[in-house]
């Protein structure tokens, strides 16, 4: 999923670039560039994009990583270990490249289409660019898929497969059918705004309307990340149940009580409020520890 909203907006960024620049490009052809040279052009920008996007990436993901682990390790007493290979580092911005590259071949095969004279016309073709890009858009939706089923954590047959490939082909066919439900999300998008400014609601439908290529990307990609919130949200909560249900399974008891941060299990704490109330019958707290294992350090837990 991450790596498709990364698709689209690549693809939605060079996209409009192309569709903003048609009368500049059509000035470099004028003075005497070939196809390729425009083509290498665009893609350069898509290779610049991608190695800044992956090394930017990879420091954000860090950065998230050794908050999460230090986090973790503070509130249950963990000992953590971040740790990245060098093929782990090498895959990152591989595969930053790959899906770069590919969302941006469309963009740059159609600014080497554009001809001279359309240095003296003030926009392209939009009904052919459309086409092109929602057939494009399909192909690196099966690249990113591919990349992604072989990056899977246990396998590209591993089980637990099918769910991401259902959703990610529910956010694919929600992000290729924007086009074709655009004027009417357009009409209910502005019936709010009709009431207290209706002027400016009619332009801004009429600009949705005259350039339904630049708002159909945009709203391809609010799609594709609003989706990625819910996925997101989804992965959380169902971590969040797992958890729960190991440590009902594991732990004895009729109520199990968690804390976000370490609690004290001496007098301090609110072990002793907690025994008080009507009903308690015990209360067993569990304390985490380090042991020394053949030379290692090893987290341990223990039930009173």
């Amino acid at each position: 999923v991450a790596l498709f909203v990364g698709a689209v907006l690549i693809f939605n960024t060079l996209s409009m670039t192309v569709s903003e620049r048609v009368r500049e490009i059509g000035l470099i052809r004028a003075a005497g560039a070939t196809r390729r040279q425009i083509g290498w052009m665009v893609l350069a920008q898509a290779v610049l994009l991608g190695i800044a996007g992956s090394a930017v990436g990879l420091a954000l993901g860090l950065l998230l990583a050794a908050f999460v682990s230090g986090f973790v390790g503070g509130a249950f007493g963990l000992r953590t270990v971040l740790q990245l290979s060098p093929t782990g580092w090498l895959t990152v911005i591989g595969v930053g490249l790959l899906v770069t590259v590919s969302a941006a071949l469309e963009p740059a095969a159609r600014a080497t289409g554009i001809p001279p004279i359309e240095a003296l016309r003030a926009r392209g073709e939009p009904g052919i660019e459309g086409r092109a890009r929602l057939r494009w858009l399909i192909v690196v939706a099966v690249v990113v898929a591919i990349v992604g089923i072989l990056l899977w954590p246990r396998g590209p047959m591993g089980p637990g497969l099918v769910r991401p490939l259902s959703v990610y082909g529910l956010m694919l066919a929600a992000t290729l059918l924007v086009p074709f439900v655009l004027r009417p999300l357009a009409r209910i998008a502005g019936l709010p705004f009709a009431l207290a400014a209706r002027v400016e609601e009619r332009l801004a439908r009429g600009a949705l309307r005259r350039d339904r290529s630049r708002t159909a990307l945009t709203v391809g990609a609010l799609v594709v990340g609003i989706g990625l919130v819910v996925a997101v949200s989804t992965v959380a909560i169902d971590a969040r149940r797992a958890a729960t249900d190991w440590l009902v399974g594991v732990f004895p008891g009729d109520e199990l009580m968690t804390a976000i941060t370490p609690v004290a299990i001496d007098e301090s704490g609110p072990i002793p409020e907690i025994a008080a109330v009507d009903g308690v019958e015990r209360v067993s707290p569990l304390a985490s520890f380090g042991v020394a294992y053949r030379g290692l350090r090893l987290d341990a837990a223990a039930v009173n």
